[in-house]
């Protein structure tokens, strides 16, 4: 079967050992929630490695179906020119005699064309036709049994499952397929929260019960599933990099690829006015690709914000050469894991050193506001963290000390924590600036020397 995948990494990563020939995938879920891109984005992953698809669809016609997957990015006339993929449209089928007759072409068919997998969607529609539970059983052992062994491939079935509803009601089918994918979404504070459910999969251990996606642009269906362990790369300890600043390197060492930054500060304050020189000196000091992402200001307000605060030392056309790009999300107009999905394509395409993260604490505050989701948006942004420590980058959040548990949560997930205070000395206002580096004990810096070495470096 190594020739036949799921052709979603995620999947093919968790779920290697259930793959095996005469396979059968039911896909259900609520109306709009993807069911037939996460069919088509199988069906299409394995055209893209030679195996032939027949695709057979109760509701849509060619057309309108490719026209639709060219928009994800599912371009199937290419495979379809090549004698990889095959669409047909069946009308509804009103009678008893009309299924036996549509399984006895769809016989003949699959013989003639050998595809691996096939995918009929949808089921529900010919389980109506049928009222006796008897010949609905009978009938859909025969498709999961008898279609499955004939292609030594794999089968996916595509059913319909009413808005707020868990149970699929199709003559006990869950019990006799291989694999049961429940696609579901919520409405949370008017954003669509969309989760997949793995309600069963045979031949591999099921450790997680649902998972995020996002039907993307030039991808069809995207997971977010937990970070493997065995996966993850160490910390590049043998390159270590530093700040450029004395003061900082003699006390604090060395920072390493994969390290997460905080940096925590009064509310009310600027933190690049006292805090962006840390950063900024440790990024062209090891001429380090960085990217800006703010869930708070536009990239042109961002981008001023530099300005004025380095300009000054003469130093912004060199820190300009590092940063790739500067983008803004808008939390309050998706879902958090729909923002997660942005950022992270926003990282794959650039491909940066550093990932600047500013105003996080919109999403938190939206979400704890909302009543729901803190356990679900931690469990994404643990695992999201990992996936970039993996990758070898540098994650930096600029976050406002504010009440609860932000600052904890995200400071327990660090590996350099900074603090900015201040002090009223000799009626002066002055910072008062805390690090912590894991596992050392907690360092005062002194301000005024390290903003002496900042604006000599900065100089330079």
């Amino acid at each position: 079967m190594s020739n036949i995948s799921f052709g979603i990494k995620e999947f093919d990563q968790y779920f290697k050992k259930a793959l095996r020939p005469g396979m059968t995938i039911l896909i259900a879920g609520y109306p709009g929630a993807g069911k037939t891109t996460l069919a088509a984005t199988i069906g299409y992953r394995n055209c893209a490695k030679g195996g032939k698809v027949l695709y057979i669809s109760f509701f849509e016609h060619a057309d309108r179906f490719k026209l639709q997957m060219r928009s994800l990015g599912l371009n199937f006339d290419k495979y379809e020119e090549k004698g990889l993929f095959k669409y047909i449209k069946v009308p509804l089928i009103p009678s008893q005699e009309a299924i036996d007759d549509f399984m006895r072409q769809l016989m003949e068919f699959t013989v003639k064309f050998q595809p691996k997998i096939i995918i009929i969607d949808g089921i529900t529609p010919l389980v109506q036709v049928m009222k006796d539970e008897a010949k609905i059983r009978s009938f859909l052992q025969t498709v999961v049994y008898d279609i499955p062994r004939l292609i030594k491939g794999m089968l996916i079935l595509v059913a319909d499952l009413p808005f707020g509803t868990e149970e699929v009601k199709l003559a006990g089918i869950e019990f006799t397929v291989d694999a049961v994918f429940i696609m579901k979404y919520k409405v949370i504070t008017s954003r669509i929260i969309r989760f997949l459910e793995i309600r069963k999969i045979r031949g591999a251990p099921l450790d997680i019960a649902e998972v995020p996606y996002q039907i993307a642009e030039k991808q069809g269906i995207r997971l977010f599933f937990p970070v493997i362990p065995k996966e993850l790369k160490p910390p590049l300890i043998e390159e270590p990099l530093h700040f450029g600043l004395p003061t900082l390197d003699d006390t604090l060492g060395p920072i390493y690829k994969g390290s997460v930054i905080v940096i925590a500060y009064p509310p009310h304050i600027r933190p690049l006015t006292h805090a962006g020189g840390l950063i900024a000196s440790l990024i062209v000091n090891n001429k380090l690709k960085t990217v800006i992402v703010s869930y708070k200001y536009s990239d042109k307000e961002i981008k001023k914000i530099i300005e004025s605060t380095f300009k000054k030392y003469g130093y912004l056309d060199e820190l300009m050469k590092y940063i790739a790009g500067i983008h803004t999300l808008n939390p309050t107009a998706m879902s958090f894991q729909e923002v997660f999905f942005r950022e992270d394509k926003i990282i794959e395409e650039l491909n940066p050193d550093v990932v600047v993260i500013h105003g996080f604490d919109v999403i938190f505050r939206i979400v704890e506001f909302s009543g729901t989701g803190l356990d679900r948006l931690y469990s994404l942004l643990y695992n999201r963290l990992l996936r970039l420590k993996s990758e070898g980058r540098i994650v930096v959040f600029f976050i406002p000390k504010l009440g609860g548990k932000f600052v904890e949560t995200l400071s327990s997930l660090a590996d350099v924590t900074f603090t900015i205070d201040y002090k009223i000395e000799e009626n002066k206002i002055k910072p008062v600036i805390i690090a912590w580096k894991k596992p050392c004990e907690p360092i005062l810096v002194s301000p005024d020397l390290l903003y002496r070495h900042i604006e000599k470096r900065l100089s330079q």
